[in-house]
């Protein structure tokens, strides 16, 4: 069985609370969420949260920690994208990636274990461009 994005809605879809803010050195904020047993087929009661923080070098450091009663499936990741004008698009934003390689995935979106170069392709943020040249 797959279970990519945690089933038909996953946590996105989700109305998470606000648990703790912090706005002094290191901003943070903690949010949280509990899943139901068997929300989206999952066994267990699972309470998750998720720490996002905002360090003294600009960068953004994302912790979770989740609990649950029984045995069931958690593998939580983020692919929140944030546009630094506040509005409009982002095909002005530059992005540079330092990655040589990246990982395959099949058409289902599972890892296929392979490791093709970026050079040449669409993937290929070495040196920083424009997200809408590419």
């Amino acid at each position: 069985d797959v279970h990519l994005h945690g089933g038909e809605f996953g946590f996105s879809y989700k109305f998470w609370e606000v648990k703790e803010i912090n706005e002094g050195e290191d901003p943070f904020v903690v949010l949280e969420y509990r899943s139901p047993h068997f929300e989206e087929g999952y066994p267990g009661n699972l309470h998750v949260q998720v720490k996002y923080t905002l360090t003294e070098a600009d960068e953004v450091k994302i912790e979770y920690t989740a609990q649950t009663d029984r045995k069931t499936i958690v593998n939580l990741t983020n692919h929140a994208y944030i546009n630094l004008n506040g509005r409009g698009d982002v095909d002005d934003h530059k992005l540079q990636i330092k990655a040589e390689k990246y990982l395959e995935t099949n058409a289902q979106k599972i890892p296929t274990g392979s490791l093709p170069d970026t050079a040449g392709t669409e993937l290929d943020f070495r040196k920083a461009a424009a997200i809408g040249e590419v």
